[in-house]
């Protein structure tokens, strides 16, 4: 942990970056995910399905930036990948 003006307890602080990681993590996936399905839209409703699926990615993408800044609020690094938040 880095030194921060954050007044939560070291004890905390290591806690909540466990948990913003493994959150972080879960975001990276369903973004992974759901650009994949926006990728291969086929059928009468691609253009509806395809705007949705791009609203969505966009939405957690902006989920994960925001994820990534608390964590470095608390003087942590976001790491948020499957592996990090598996060995959790």
């Amino acid at each position: 942990m880095q030194p921060t003006h954050n007044t939560l307890s070291e004890n905390i602080r290591a806690q909540s970056v466990e948990l913003l990681n493994k959150h972080l993590a879960a975001a990276n996936d369903l973004y992974a995910r759901v650009k994949r399905a926006h990728w291969n839209v086929r059928g009468p409703s691609f253009i509806a399905i395809h705007k949705l699926f791009e609203k969505v990615s966009t939405d957690v993408e902006n989920y994960s930036d925001l994820t990534t800044e608390r964590a470095d609020g608390i003087g942590s690094e976001a790491y948020g990948t499957v592996q990090v938040a598996r060995s959790a």
